[in-house]
């Protein structure tokens, strides 16, 4: 969005004033996305301390299988 920003304020030629409204719609979809990720993780934080608190063991048994899980996903 900074980007759009400078593009909008020094646009000394014509192709900078083309990239104003596509950098400002990808900085808008950027900030959607983390915003998004920060408020999911903010909420398993908590989800994650109760279920250390409950049973630790089964806690990292859990999420050594999730991490089994994503990089199976990648491979």
């Amino acid at each position: 969005m900074t980007a759009s920003i400078g593009f909008w304020l020094f646009n000394k030629i014509e192709l900078a004033k083309a990239y104003v409204i596509p950098t400002l719609v990808a900085g808008i979809l950027l900030l959607i996305i983390g915003v998004g990720l920060v408020y999911a993780n903010a909420q398993r934080i908590t989800e994650f301390e109760t279920a250390y608190h409950e049973d630790k063991k089964a806690f990292v048994t859990s999420e050594f299988n999730r991490i089994d899980r994503t990089l199976k996903e990648y491979q």
